[in-house]
């Protein structure tokens, strides 16, 4: 298999600057973040266009000689289920690109002020939910063992990044942020009138 260099850059580029522009870390903990998010990239489009780390080990295990990663892309899914799986990781994906983008919006457009309205009103962190859900579809489209690792660490260091975060808040806003920790869930969007958290 041979490394398509220019696919592997331009998709790293890509994520690099939506990770970078969008997110916007500021502290040692959001770099911390931010590059685990970037290591779960990079190894994951490694694999995708050239490295076939996953490739090899599932070849040893199963004894058959597997050509290309496209075999271990949705592997044992039968084929009218694959559209479906598809569809599911193309809601992920643009669903997080979008919940980070409006996160985003919203955050910028306060001038430090509290948000609690548009995307906020649903969900305390839609930015790194929106992470989360990209991550996972890129995982279920193309499954390696390094990210199968890698995600459930991602996904830890962004919930402690966001209890970190809650902590500077309530130091900030006191009770108003206080009140809408009890209306509106962390990171699972709040139903009207429901709080699951």
């Amino acid at each position: 298999m041979d490394l398509n260099l220019p696919a592997l850059l331009i998709w790293i580029l890509i994520f690099s600057i939506f990770t970078v522009g969008f997110l916007s870390p500021r502290k040692k903990g959001d770099w911390y973040s931010a590059g685990l998010l970037e290591g779960f990239l990079i190894s994951l489009f490694f694999e995708m266009f050239g490295v076939p780390l996953t490739v090899y080990v599932i070849s040893a295990v199963l004894g058959s000689n597997l050509s290309s990663g496209s075999e271990i892309t949705l592997l044992g899914v039968p084929h009218p289920l694959r559209l479906v799986l598809l569809g599911v990781v193309l809601l992920l994906i643009v669903g997080g690109i979008l919940l980070v983008m409006l996160g985003w919006k919203y955050v910028h457009r306060s001038r430090g002020q509290l948000v609690t309205d548009g995307i906020y009103a649903h969900v305390r962190h839609p930015q790194y939910l929106g992470i989360l859900m990209v991550t996972l579809g890129l995982f279920i489209w193309w499954p390696t063992i390094v990210t199968a690792v890698m995600f459930p660490i991602l996904a830890f260091m962004y919930f402690r990044l966001a209890k970190r975060e809650e902590k500077d808040m309530k130091k900030r806003f006191g009770r108003a942020y206080e009140e809408y920790c009890g209306r509106v869930n962390m990171l699972l969007p709040t139903r009207k009138g429901r709080h699951l958290q």
